[in-house]
């Protein structure tokens, strides 16, 4: 799934305050799946000359080149049974997945 493009590429997202990005999105290029410090993951997120993906998409007229770093990780098994935003909160992630609970 990707992620909603904000930033200099949509300056009239909801995400945006004050021309300023406010969510976590883009992600930061990691190579490997590790746990943070706080406990959430930081899913692995390749360069594409390390075998990562780009693609183009289009975003009101003009063509724009995204990568992994827009990519949302989610579940195949709970997205159909969702009746609103298919992204899984961090709470929820955490209440399920943590192992600092």
């Amino acid at each position: 799934m990707v992620r909603g493009l904000c930033g200099a590429m949509n300056l009239q997202s909801i995400c945006m305050v004050d021309n300023k990005y406010t969510k976590t999105f883009p992600r930061d290029l990691v190579h490997e799946t590790r746990i943070g410090d706080d406990g959430y993951p930081h899913y692995s997120r390749r360069k594409s000359e390390n075998g990562g993906y780009t693609t183009t998409i289009r975003v009101r007229n003009a063509d724009v080149v995204i990568d992994n770093r827009w990519i949302v990780p989610y579940f195949v098994s709970i997205v159909p049974r969702m009746t609103a935003d298919p992204y899984i909160r961090h709470c929820c992630f955490r209440t399920i997945f943590s192992d600092k609970l």
